[in-house]
């Protein structure tokens, strides 16, 4: 368990259509609580199979005060601190040659797939990638999702 008593947070000086920077404030405690796992396997001579997951509990401690006004944080979840993440690699390798296929899973947000093929004797990469960062991750297939 971890608990941090200097949290930062950007908090805006004016309304944002104005442009003004944000002033860094300390604004309380954040206490985190996680675990990883990873595991590799090696399916057959040249392909792998590499799969990672983590858990992550990073809890707000207090509530943010900020112009007078208390805002109820303590004991949520942080911002952008997904809970639970998931990715997968599925990879060849045969005399140079190299592709994988990696899957992304960071929260309800973001999910990716990043192809990639790749020789290595003649020092090229062809890159295919296709990200999407859909709100409600029901399906991702070749850079269309569907709601």
């Amino acid at each position: 368990m971890s608990i941090f008593s200097n949290r930062l947070l950007g908090i805006a000086q004016c309304a944002g259509i104005v442009g003004c920077a944000n002033a860094l404030a300390n604004v309380g405690s954040v206490n985190s609580n996680g675990a990883e796992l990873a595991v590799s396997w090696h399916v057959v001579p040249g392909v792998t199979w590499y799969n990672s997951g983590t858990f992550d509990r990073s809890l707000y401690g207090d509530a943010l005060v900020t112009g007078g006004v208390s805002y109820d944080t303590k004991g949520k979840q942080i911002v952008d601190t997904p809970e639970f993440m998931y990715k997968s690699e599925l990879s060849y390798e045969h005399n140079g040659f190299y592709a994988h296929l990696t899957g992304d899973y960071m929260g309800p947000a973001i999910t990716a797939i990043w192809p990639m093929l790749r020789w290595r004797a003649a020092s090229w990469s062809i890159p295919a990638s296709a990200m999407s960062s859909i709100k409600s991750a029901r399906c991702m297939t070749c850079g269309r999702s569907s709601t």
